[in-house]
């Protein structure tokens, strides 16, 4: 039960932020916005909320929605808390919803609705959340490396340079680097000199010396003794970046970027991804995946143990009545052990 409400939940929010995101971008962060009725639908069915109830559930998640982009511009981390909002806020409409508080049962669509309020831009007839013909959950991508998503094509890329030009390449053998990418992503990374982590990772010149330099990025790479390294300053302050074809035409469905390196031999090599690593055009692994779970699950200070019972209980294929209560025992131990809750 639990796994069905979190994909049903997850599907929720993706047709509602899908037909938001045709509006173009917006200062309003949807993972918070959209985010809360993912929460909440998940939450209604964990709580096995009847049909009425899921539409007042719903209508309270509407009413709780917010998150804007402000936070982006500055060193906060409000992003963080964006996200946090709306889980909570949806955990909350659904015990409302249970106990029936009656909420507005045209949130989406009515004309002082989500939709007109927060996206009036959006093509509102396009939402479809009846069909399970085909499910958006398979689209969703994963995101390798800790910093902006909109880096992600041009790390891959300077990644795979890096690994051509050999393991020799210092910041003083480059001349210039060119970034050829889409216009969004220069919107919001465009950043020679970032002053803190957050804006590091808002950073492809940042991200992009990294990548040339250390290799795949990590946490550490974003914190001050990477961002005042001076081979790490000298590359960035050779790299340039512009709005170019395909990638900007090809944007939002695909996220590309070119990255073109010229030597001080005058020597020059360029790689175009066409789809961002970890995207359903250009997938993670399995094993990537779980890679990054654990890595995650450590930073937060999550034992190797409750990180391995939690992964063994989520990525159950094999549903037979003695797999599941094997699943759960190892859910709940990993609860316990990270201490969440008592039990579940």
């Amino acid at each position: 039960q639990l796994l069905d409400s979190i994909v049903r939940g997850y599907e929720l929010v993706l047709r509602i932020g899908t037909v938001a995101a045709t509006g173009g971008y917006s200062n309003w962060y949807n993972s918070g916005t959209c985010g809360v009725f993912g929460a909440a639908f998940a939450s209604g069915q964990v709580l096995g909320l009847d049909h009425n109830q899921l539409k007042d559930c719903l209508g309270q998640a509407g009413m709780l929605g917010s998150g804007i982009w402000q936070c982006r511009l500055e060193p906060t981390w409000s992003k963080q808390l964006a996200c946090a909002n709306a889980a909570s806020n949806g955990v909350t409409a659904a015990l409302l919803a249970m106990q029936n508080f009656p909420g507005a049962r045209f949130i989406l669509e009515g004309e002082a609705g989500f939709f007109s309020t927060y996206y009036p831009n959006t093509e509102i007839d396009r939402i479809n959340l009846q069909s399970v013909d085909s499910w958006l959950l398979h689209e969703v991508s994963f995101k390798p490396w800790p910093a902006c998503r909109h880096c992600h094509p041009a790390v891959e890329a300077a990644l795979q340079l890096s690994a051509e030009l050999g393991t020799e390449l210092r910041a003083e053998a480059i001349e210039r680097i060119e970034i050829a990418t889409y216009g969004a992503a220069i919107d919001f990374c465009d950043n020679l000199n970032p002053e803190s982590a957050h804006e590091a990772r808002f950073s492809l010149q940042h991200c992009i010396a990294v990548a040339l330099l250390r290799g795949e990025p990590t946490l550490a790479d974003f914190d001050n003794p990477s961002r005042e390294d001076r081979n790490i300053i000298t590359l960035r302050e050779k790299i340039s970046v512009e709005v170019a074809e395909p990638f900007e035409s090809r944007f939002p469905s695909h996220m590309g970027s070119g990255v073109k390196v010229t030597l001080a031999s005058g020597q020059s090599l360029r790689v175009d991804v066409d789809n961002a690593r970890g995207d359903p055009e250009n997938p993670m692994s399995p094993e990537d995946v779980k890679a990054k779970f654990f890595k995650l699950a450590a930073i937060a200070g999550v034992s190797d143990e409750a990180a391995n019972a939690c992964a063994s209980a989520l990525l159950l294929n094999d549903r037979s009545d003695s797999n599941y209560k094997c699943s759960l025992d190892a859910l709940n131990k990993a609860l316990a052990l990270t201490g969440c809750i008592d039990s579940c």
